[in-house]
């Protein structure tokens, strides 16, 4: 007998506070609560975290606002593919603010539905157009990372664990079939969804079903791509985003240990896409810390610097992502409230709003 939505909802739910809680507990081992005990203690943690100096913070809020406007930009860059016209700056910043800060502490990914709604509410483009440049969004960031990560194990100046390495290999291997894959697709799309469904359908017609809609989305979403220059663009943009984000990492990792590798950041980065993955409870409680602390331990760090580090990290990014919603909730002239998103315009005026056509 099937669940209803709100059963499915409900055990989801219990099972990612499961996740978060034994992620918790991981991230947390080897810390004692009294500051004679053999192993680390809270203290450290808390030495650590109240020695950051200064500097630390404005610097990262300075790279997280340069993320922003990068990662802002490249959605609008879609958008004017995709509609002939990308929206104005302060309504564009508006809606990323508040769909990040949904993907971010809404349970389900459930945050991801927040931006392609607003972009039809406010006559951007179609609901299931922002679903597919969505989709876009998440397949080349997972490229991009996993490039990244490829690229970290070969630079690493010390020895992995086997697994990692391993891992690693697998990584860029799947990294380099997919691109081929995807090249070949937009090609032969029929061929290729095809094939897909035939391959899938022999472990489950319902996993077939879902890649095939999960790789249809991600075509649509090349939609926005006129020609060379604006992938080239798009995956420059990309590129830039992701090394600004474990730029700032690696500051918050170097305020807490400055003897930290200058890696140590971007191996942090590239195990935190990978625990965001995994079903978590809201604000990614439990999965940010443990990935977090796993990912520069293996690079170097010892265990007090890597869980201040962890605590460090997760409180700036909640912190940052909320003043950020909350500042264009109030300045951003888009409302929340299901009865009305700001007056939206009907389609027809569209073209008469502050935008920026192709040029």
């Amino acid at each position: 007998m099937s669940l209803s939505l709100n059963a499915r909802r409900a055990l989801q739910l219990l099972v990612s506070i499961v996740i978060g809680v034994v992620c918790l507990w991981l991230a947390f081992s080897g810390v004692q609560g009294g500051a004679n005990q053999k192993d680390v203690s809270f203290d450290d943690v808390k030495r650590l975290i109240l020695a950051v100096p200064g500097s630390t913070y404005a610097l990262f809020a300075v790279l997280m606002i340069v993320q922003i406007l990068v990662r802002t930009e490249r959605w609008r860059l879609q958008v004017r593919g995709l509609t002939g016209a990308a929206p104005g700056w302060r309504e564009a910043l508006a809606i990323n603010a508040f769909a990040f800060a949904a993907v971010f502490f809404f349970p389900f990914r459930l945050g991801e539905l927040v931006r392609p709604n607003l972009c039809a509410r406010l006559n951007i483009m179609s609901a299931s157009a922002g679903l597919a440049a969505s989709a876009l969004e998440r397949v080349i960031d997972g490229l991009v990372t996993t490039a990244l990560f490829g690229c970290l194990l070969l630079l690493a100046p010390h020895d992995l664990p086997p697994f990692v390495r391993a891992g690693g290999l697998t990584a860029l291997a799947v990294f380099g079939g997919a691109v081929v894959f995807f090249v070949v697709a937009f090609r032969f799309r029929s061929a290729a969804l095809g094939l897909v469904q035939r391959v899938a359908g022999l472990v489950s017609a319902k996993l077939a079903d879902r890649l095939v809609a999960l790789i249809g989305g991600f075509l649509d979403g090349l939609a926005c791509f006129r020609g060379p220059r604006d992938v080239t663009a798009f995956v420059g943009i990309s590129v830039v985003y992701w090394g600004l984000n474990g730029l700032s990492t690696g500051v918050v990792v170097w305020g807490v240990d400055p003897d930290a590798s200058l890696l140590a950041g971007f191996f942090c980065l590239c195990f935190l896409v990978i625990g965001v993955m995994i079903p978590a409870p809201p604000g990614n409680v439990g999965n940010f810390h443990a990935f977090a602390r796993l990912g520069l331990t293996l690079s170097g760090v010892a265990v007090a610097p890597a869980v201040a580090s962890a605590v460090l990290l997760h409180a700036l990014s909640s912190v940052a992502i909320l003043l950020w919603a909350a500042l264009f909730a109030v300045v951003g002239g888009i409302s929340l409230r299901p009865s009305g998103m700001a007056e939206s315009p009907p389609l027809k005026q569209v073209k008469n709003r502050s935008v920026e056509t192709v040029v």
